[in-house]
C-alpha cells in the first residue's frame, strides 16, 4: 500500500475562499460583527449577521479522485492552539465528488440569529462604538471539517463514469479540535462530533460568568454547590419538534425556553399560585403546547435534594404550564420527591418518577380514568429520569438498590428523623445504612412489565445514573457523579 500511494503521488485538496460578504454589517478589511446586548447587563452578547462565502474547491492530483464524508464548514473565534475556540455558525456542505485535476465552487451561507457570545470573547470582539449598529471588527475564521477519502480508477481505465468506490487506505482529518469534555454549571452544552467535541449552546442567566461557573470535572461535586444557585442546574432538556424550541427545567431559574439558535434563555416560570418554584426537575411536552414539569420540593432546593429523602419530605408537585394565557397551574401536589417526567406515546397519560418511594407513577390524561393516579411499578432503587423508545416503551433510570434497612426507615419515618440527626457525619450514616449505590437501568411497557434490566455494579460504565435515552442503535446514558455520557450498543 506504501508503494501504491507512492506511484499514486497522493496530494491533499486544495481549498480556497473565493469571496465574503457579512450582512448586515459591510464587508471590512476584517470580518465586522452586528451585535446586541442581552437584557441589561454586559456580561452576555449576542451576535446577529450572515456571512456569504464562494468556496473553491481544488483537486490537483493526476489519477486519483476526492470526496468527502460528513463535510462541513464552520464560523471559528478564539486561539486555536490553545483549543479555546467558540464556534459561531456551523453548516454542511454537499460537496460533490472530484475526477482527477479540476475543481468546483460551492456557494453557501453561515448564519447567526442571536448566537450567544461569552463575556470572555466579548471583550475582544465588542470594541469601538455605535448604538445597534456594528461595534468594531473582528477576525474570525472559516474552518472545514469532515473525512477525506482519495477514490482510485479501475486499472486501464480513466473515464469519469468508471471511478471505483473503494477509497485507498488513507483518511486525513482536515482538522483536530478539543476533545469531548463538559466542564461548567449553569449551561447546556452540544455535542458536534468527534472532531468538534462540546460547544456551548445556550445559558439560563446573565448571571454565568467562565470564571465562577466553568470549574471542568468539579463542576459535578459538592465544590461548585456554593455557586449553583448562581450560575444555574439545568435538570429536564427537551426540544419542541414542531418550533425547534428548547425547553429547559432549571432546579433554581425554573422553566426556561430558547430558540433553535441557542442563546439567553427566556424564564416562562418562576412561580405558581404566587410561591417561587425551587426545585424545577424534568419536562416534557404536550401536542397541544401545554409543558408538564416536576417541582421536586416546595422545601428545599438541589443542593439540599438529600434532606428530602431522609426526611421522606412530601411537598414535591406536577405544574403544567400553558403558552396561551402564560400561567403555570398545580396538577398534583403532595409528592415526596417527583423525578422524571415522560408523557405516552398517545399522550393519554403521563409518567412520573417518585425517587423518595422508589416508584413509577401513571398520571391519566384522558379517557374514564382522566385526572386519576395509579401505581406502575415498585422500583428496586431510587429512580431519576423516564424516557421514551420509538415503540412506546420507556427507559428508566434507577441508582440501585434500597437494602432493607433503608426498607424500615422508608416505613417508619420517625426513625428516619432520629436517625439522620444524630451527631455522626452524614457519609458515616449513609454507610452504616448500605447506601452504595450502583446503575441499574430498565425498560418498561405502560402496563408497568419488565422487559430489559442492565446492572452496571462495578462502576465500568457508570457509577450512578440519572437518564437513559435509546436512539439509533444505543443507549446515551447521563449521569450527575461524572463529567461525561457514556453509550453503548442497543439492542
Amino acid at each position: 500500500m506504501a508503494l501504491q500511494h507512492r506511484l499514486l503521488d497522493v496530494r491533499s485538496p486544495e481549498f480556497r475562499l473565493d469571496s465574503v460578504v457579512v450582512s448586515p454589517c459591510p464587508l471590512t478589511p476584517s470580518l465586522a460583527v452586528a451585535t446586541a446586548a442581552g437584557g441589561s447587563s454586559n456580561n452576555n452578547w449576542y451576535l446577529t449577521a450572515t456571512w456569504d462565502l464562494s468556496l473553491v474547491f481544488i483537486n490537483p492530483n493526476h489519477i486519483l479522485g476526492v470526496s468527502y464524508n460528513n463535510f462541513r464548514a464552520g464560523l471559528l473565534y478564539g486561539d486555536e492552539e490553545k483549543n479555546d475556540k467558540l464556534i459561531l455558525a456551523m453548516t454542511p456542505l454537499p460537496l460533490p465528488p472530484l475526477t482527477k485535476m479540476s475543481q468546483t465552487t460551492i456557494n453557501f451561507s453561515l448564519a447567526m440569529v442571536r448566537s450567544y457570545v461569552g463575556e470572555d470573547m466579548a471583550n475582544e470582539l465588542l470594541m469601538g462604538g455605535g448604538n445597534g449598529g456594528c461595534y468594531g471588527a473582528a477576525r474570525l475564521g472559516v474552518k472545514l471539517f469532515g473525512e477525506l477519502m482519495f477514490m482510485v480508477p479501475p486499472q486501464g481505465s480513466f473515464s469519469r463514469d468508471l471511478w471505483s468506490q473503494q477509497p485507498v487506505r488513507t483518511t486525513r482529518k482536515l482538522c483536530s479540535l478539543f476533545p469531548p469534555h463538559y466542564n461548567g454549571t449553569g449551561r447546556i452544552v452540544r455535542w458536534m462530533s468527534n472532531d468538534l467535541g462540546w460547544e456551548t449552546f445556550a445559558l439560563v442567566t446573565t448571571n454565568w460568568s467562565k470564571q465562577v461557573c466553568a470549574k471542568g470535572i468539579d463542576s459535578t461535586t459538592h465544590k461548585q454547590w456554593k455557586h449553583e444557585k448562581k450560575c444555574g442546574r439545568p435538570l429536564g432538556l427537551r426540544f419542541d419538534k414542531e418550533s425547534g424550541d428548547f425547553y429547559i427545567a432549571d432546579a433554581y431559574y425554573g422553566l426556561l425556553v430558547v430558540g433553535p439558535q441557542g442563546g439567553l434563555a427566556t424564564p416562562l416560570s418562576t412561580q405558581v399560585e404566587g410561591k417561587p418554584i425551587l426545585f424545577a426537575y424534568d419536562l416534557d411536552i404536550h401536542k397541544n403546547g401545554s409543558i408538564f414539569f416536576t417541582d421536586t420540593s416546595k422545601r428545599y432546593n438541589r443542593v439540599n435534594h438529600f434532606f428530602i429523602l431522609l426526611e421522606g419530605e412530601s411537598t414535591g408537585r406536577l405544574l403544567r404550564y400553558d403558552p396561551p394565557t402564560q400561567t403555570t397551574h398545580i396538577v398534583l401536589e403532595g409528592l415526596a420527591f417527583p423525578n422524571g417526567l415522560q408523557l405516552s406515546k398517545d399522550q393519554t397519560f403521563l409518567l412520573f418518577t417518585e425517587t423518595t418511594n422508589c416508584r413509577l407513577m401513571k398520571y391519566w390524561l384522558e379517557g374514564p380514568k382522566n385526572g386519576t393516579v395509579e401505581l406502575v411499578a415498585d422500583l428496586p432503587g431510587f429512580p431519576d429520569n423516564i424516557r421514551i423508545n420509538e415503540k412506546g416503551q420507556f427507559w428508566v433510570a434507577i441508582d440501585c438498590c434500597r437494602t432493607p434497612a433503608q426498607e424500615v426507615l422508608s416505613h417508619n419515618p420517625w426513625i428516619r428523623s432520629v436517625y439522620f440527626r444524630l451527631p455522626i457525619r452524614m457519609t458515616y450514616l449513609a454507610r452504616f445504612m448500605g447506601m452504595k449505590m450502583y446503575t441499574l437501568i430498565s425498560l418498561f411497557n405502560e402496563k408497568g412489565e419488565i422487559l430489559e434490566v442492565l446492572e452496571d455494579q462495578k462502576g465500568a460504565v457508570m457509577k450512578l445514573v440519572s437518564e437513559v435515552r435509546e436512539a439509533k442503535g444505543k443507549l446515551w446514558i447521563g449521569t450527575v457523579a461524572h463529567n461525561h455520557i457514556a453509550t453503548i450498543p442497543y439492542p
